[in-house]
């Protein structure tokens, strides 16, 4: 066990002036085992919009899923933090949208993503017990 606890991977980004921002997560490898923490979003003046987090599936697009949306109603700052983390698939990843919020209002998106790989194990070979194997 680390010393230091690894911070969580994160996918963010900022939108131009009255734009949309889409962020996405980098899909779920084969050799992970991943979980979505939070979402946060931010706009940098008072919006009324509704932004949507998706998982969009590895599997196919019969089973994206729309896991929250978070509502701005004069608001500035908005998160969502599941009451469990949600574990990912392989090929899996979330798509969180920040609507426009009007002239000159730009956004910005956070999303924090736990990741816990497969050690090695005394052979120089590696530990899948918890991994699935293709």
């Amino acid at each position: 066990m680390p010393i230091f606890p690894a911070l969580p991977d994160r996918a963010r980004g900022t939108s131009a002036a009255n734009a949309a921002l889409t962020v996405s997560t980098e899909p779920v490898a084969r050799d992970q085992r991943v979980w979505l923490t939070a979402v946060y979003i931010a706009y940098d003046a008072v919006v009324t919009v509704q932004a949507p987090v998706t998982l969009n599936s590895g599997i196919n697009a019969d089973f994206d899923t729309r896991l929250a949306t978070i509502p701005f109603v004069g608001d500035r700052w908005g998160w969502w933090v599941p009451d469990t983390p949600i574990p990912l698939g392989l090929g899996d990843t979330i798509d969180v949208v920040a609507p426009a919020g009007g002239a000159s209002v730009t956004s910005a998106v956070q999303v924090l993503i736990d990741k816990e790989y497969p050690t090695p194990d005394t052979r120089g070979g590696w530990d899948y017990k918890n991994v699935e194997r293709e």
